[in-house]
């Protein structure tokens, strides 16, 4: 029809300046385009995936691959981030290098237990303060010689924003990278519980394959699993999950 008036002018040019930016992008290409790089993509790869140190985890998943997002899951006191600490471990032993963002415990309480678990010296006497003689020569031993093999690099601070994560990761050199964890990252404090942790960990997703690092999220289960017959968590049972089970 007609333009009537100066308002339907602007309405239409401001109609075509949005059509002219989107055509503007990246075009549809055929799916045998680059196909024959697939094997090259496959060694490149093959260098820089990450096994972890458990054989049947390894036959379960394969490899950690950069632009993997894992989310490593469990109720209060199960035993997150000792599981974490093992896998780091045995990643770093590798030749590997890792990254942790430890946002619920300081860095010298993780390099108790790391210390603890490859020395077999028992944690517990460090809150009964009952360590032997044996076991300081032992721990301060071990953090002199092994512990310094271990290329681990942790993030010294507990509080950290989801823009400090990502300028961290992009710049760090690192193979793998575990966040410890999830809910303790800062950022979209003006969206409700669902969008934060929806944006979040798309963001964590999209991180992963702009640095092409593996990133390990660890993050809390909801406790009314444990009113179920069947005990067995399911993604749904991610604590405050938003969209982190489609990621």
């Amino acid at each position: 029809g007609r333009i009537q008036n100066s308002t339907d002018i602007k309405t239409v040019v401001a109609a075509l300046d949005e059509r002219n930016t989107l055509c503007a992008g990246e075009e549809m290409s055929s799916i045998s385009e680059d196909s024959s790089d697939a094997l090259s993509i496959y060694d490149k790869r093959k260098d820089t995936a990450v096994f972890t140190p458990f054989a049947s985890v390894n036959h379960a998943i394969g490899s950690l691959q950069g632009g993997d997002m894992i989310v490593l899951a469990g109720s209060t006191g199960g035993g997150k981030t000792c599981f974490m600490l093992n896998l780091a471990i045995g990643i770093a032993k590798s030749g590997k290098r890792v990254d942790i963002f430890s946002l619920e415990m300081p860095k010298y309480q993780l390099n108790q237990r790391i210390i603890c678990s490859e020395t077999g010296i028992d944690a517990k006497k460090f809150r009964t303060f009952g360590l032997t003689e044996e076991d300081r020569i032992t721990y301060k031993e071990y953090s002199e010689t092994e512990l310094k093999k271990l290329n681990i690099n942790i993030y010294p601070k507990q509080t950290v924003t989801i823009d400090e994560v990502k300028r961290i990761v992009l710049k760090s050199k690192a193979d793998i990278v575990f966040i410890n964890y999830l809910g303790l990252i800062n950022g979209y404090e003006s969206k409700g519980t669902y969008d934060k942790f929806s944006n979040i960990s798309r963001d964590i997703k999209l991180l992963a394959m702009a640095s092409n690092k593996p990133i390990v999220a660890l993050h809390q289960l909801n406790r009314d699993f444990q009113q179920r017959d069947d005990k067995r968590p399911k993604l749904s049972d991610l604590r405050d999950s938003g969209k982190i089970e489609t990621t």
